[in-house]
């Protein structure tokens, strides 16, 4: 995206929910928004139980739970500028 483009910038922000995680990332995409016009969405996932303990860099994408929000873009839907 170039500077001083008008189009706002698409910040998607991914937490499993955890208050302490979900408060740093929606910090950084508020203080991002403050510096440019940015549209935040919120995804928050949750992970099947047989999976929600192990640590983060342990999960894989199809350890989600369905019941949880989809944290990519639908097909054909374009990526976020900032994820």
């Amino acid at each position: 995206m170039e500077v001083g483009s008008q189009k706002p910038l698409s910040i998607r922000v991914v937490s499993d929910g955890r208050i302490g995680m979900e408060n740093q990332a929606l910090g950084l995409a508020e203080a991002l928004q403050r510096l440019s016009p940015s549209e935040i969405t919120v995804s928050r996932v949750k992970w099947r139980k047989a999976f929600d303990k192990l640590p983060s860099a342990l999960k894989a994408a199809w350890m989600l739970d369905p019941a949880g929000d989809n944290p990519f873009p639908a097909a054909g839907e374009p990526w976020p500028d900032v994820w």
